[in-house]
């Protein structure tokens, strides 16, 4: 298990950008710094997933969660087609996602979708707002399809540069 699908990427980088078929959000592209906050990750993962894994391995799985719930701060580059492009909720990276309801303006981003991967369902409920054209704050609540583990991730996000010069993204 990398640490990317610990910290749900896909969806924590692009989502509050756009999603592919829908208008995008009004966000300057450029250099953007994104925090993400998260809790009680260890609630999306089976308990029967964890007390399979040998105790080495299940160690660092339960040590990665416990670090994700500290602040994670990162730089992306947003080129204007990757603002445009968005995210497509049926990436293999993070599973096949249904989308239930999508709310989309050039301010916010509402999405609702019911996700499986290896045969694990959850609930995905996501709403990004874009403050300004520098400012972008979210939330997304996973929930087990069963409505039970709720978990839920914060994420703020601010403009930082006109150019993605130097950024490891910006290839």
């Amino acid at each position: 298990m990398n640490r990317q699908s610990i910290f749900l990427a896909p969806f924590l980088l692009l989502a509050p950008f756009a999603l592919a078929h829908a208008e995008s959000l009004d966000i300057k592209p450029g250099l953007w710094q994104i925090t993400v906050t998260a809790s009680n990750l260890t609630a999306m993962i089976p308990p029967e997933a964890i007390a399979n894994l040998p105790p080495q391995m299940r160690d660092q799985v339960m040590a990665r969660m416990q670090q994700a719930s500290h602040p994670q701060t990162h730089q992306t580059c947003m080129t204007q087609e990757k603002i445009q492009k968005g995210i497509d909720l049926t990436n293999q990276t993070h599973g096949d996602c249904t989308e239930l309801k999508v709310n989309q303006t050039s301010r916010s981003i509402e999405v609702t979708a019911q996700c499986q991967k290896n045969g694990n369902g959850a609930q995905m409920h996501m709403l990004y707002t874009a403050l300004n054209r520098e400012t972008i704050h979210g939330t997304m609540e996973l929930t087990r399809a069963d409505g039970s583990h709720p978990t839920h991730i914060q994420m703020d996000g601010k403009f930082v540069s006109d150019s993605c010069a130097g950024s490891e993204d910006s290839k």
